[in-house]
């Protein structure tokens, strides 16, 4: 187990590798998800706060693939961050540079639909990844 240093690099590094790994995985499913309906592919699924919407079938597959990006970025933090303590750190750390960049596409605050879907994506995969992770940690040691 890692000693308690602060290593900048090491935390950037694992912030940028969250980041690509989450939306590498939202792309996969809106991907998959343009290729069984009508969707067309672009940054605005990601970044456009407008488009997590209750009405259309649309802003349900987006809103989805937000979850299912949470839900995979605990694979990450299992495996990179290794410890529980940080994983709601990270966690929040995700979602706040997201928030950046969908105000930076979109220039206006998003909407409430956003900011909820956002709170429970981030609360399922901050706790989900301290779960996980507080598993792993109990784990025996192989001598």
């Amino acid at each position: 187990f890692r000693p308690a240093v602060w290593d900048p690099l090491l935390i950037l590094a694992q912030i940028t590798t969250l980041q690509c790994f989450g939306y590498s995985a939202f792309s996969f499913l809106a991907v998959v998800a343009s290729l069984v309906s009508d969707m067309r592919l672009r940054p605005a699924l990601l970044f456009d706060g407008e488009m997590v919407r209750h009405d259309t079938v649309e802003g349900w597959i987006v809103a989805l693939s937000m979850v299912a990006m949470a839900a995979a970025n605990i694979l990450p933090l299992v495996y990179m961050v290794e410890r529980s303590r940080l994983c709601i750190d990270f966690s929040l750390t995700f979602f706040a540079v997201h928030l950046v960049l969908v105000w930076w596409h979109g220039r206006t605050p998003p909407p409430l639909p956003w900011w909820l879907l956002v709170a429970a994506a981030t609360a399922l995969m901050g706790l989900g990844g301290r779960a996980a992770c507080r598993r792993r940690e109990l784990l025996p040691i192989a001598i």
